[in-house]
C-alpha cells in the first residue's frame, strides 16, 4: 500500500492497513487538523491469532490467570470445565476480561461465560461475534506523544466525522483499552 499524506494521524508500527480503512483515515486527517489534535492508529486489520495475542496481553495486564501453555491458541484440546461443561481456555480468559470491563471481541463466535454488564444489560450467555477488525473495516485510535490529544478529543472528532458520512458506521470509546474503536462501511 502506498504511503498516505497524513498530517495529524499516524500509524503505530506493524499496523496492517486496508483500502477501506485507508480511505476513511485519509478523510479523517482533515478533521483532526481542524481540531489541532494528533492521534495514532494502533490497530486495523487483525487475524484470529492477533486477537488471541491481544486477549493474552490483557490477561497478563489485568492479572487474570491463564492455566494453559502460552501462547493462547485456538487449539480446543486445552479445556477448562465450568459447571460441568468444558470450554476452550481462551474462551474462559476472554470471558474473564469481559467480566473485568475490558471490551474485546473473541477470535470466533463465542458465548460469554461470566457476568458482563454493558449498556445496563448482562450479556452472560450471549453469543458475541468475532472482531470487526477481521474484515478490514475497523481501526483503533489512541493518543500520541506527537502533540495535543486525549481520548475524549479523539472520540468527539470521530463522532463529528461520522455525522458527515465519510464512511464511519460507529464509534466505541474503549477506556480500559485506551483507544477509540471505529467501524467503517
Amino acid at each position: 500500500m502506498s504511503d498516505l499524506n497524513l498530517d495529524f494521524l499516524s500509524f503505530a508500527p506493524n499496523v496492517t492497513r486496508t483500502d477501506v480503512t485507508d480511505l476513511v483515515i485519509t478523510k479523517l486527517d482533515a478533521y483532526f487538523k481542524a481540531h489541532n489534535c494528533y492521534a495514532v492508529i494502533t490497530s486495523a486489520l487483525r487475524t484470529a491469532a492477533d486477537q488471541l495475542r491481544i486477549i493474552q496481553q490483557y490477561a497478563v495486564e489485568y492479572n487474570i490467570s491463564i492455566p494453559a501453555p502460552l501462547p493462547l491458541t485456538m487449539d480446543n484440546t486445552v479445556l477448562q470445565e465450568i459447571n460441568g461443561i468444558s470450554y476452550p481456555i481462551w474462551q474462559v480468559v476472554w470471558s474473564e476480561l469481559l467480566n473485568h470491563g475490558i471490551i474485546i471481541n473473541p477470535p470466533v463466535y463465542a458465548e460469554v461465560l461470566f457476568d458482563y454488564w454493558r449498556d445496563g444489560l448482562n450479556k452472560k450467555g450471549e453469543m458475541i461475534p468475532p472482531s470487526p477488525h477481521f474484515f478490514g473495516k475497523a481501526f483503533d485510535l489512541s493518543v500520541t506523544n506527537r502533540g495535543p490529544s486525549s481520548l475524549n478529543n479523539i472520540y468527539s472528532i470521530l463522532t463529528l466525522a461520522a455525522k458527515d458520512n465519510i464512511g464511519i458506521t460507529s464509534v466505541v470509546f474503549e477506556r480500559a483499552n485506551n483507544c477509540v474503536h471505529t467501524n467503517c462501511l
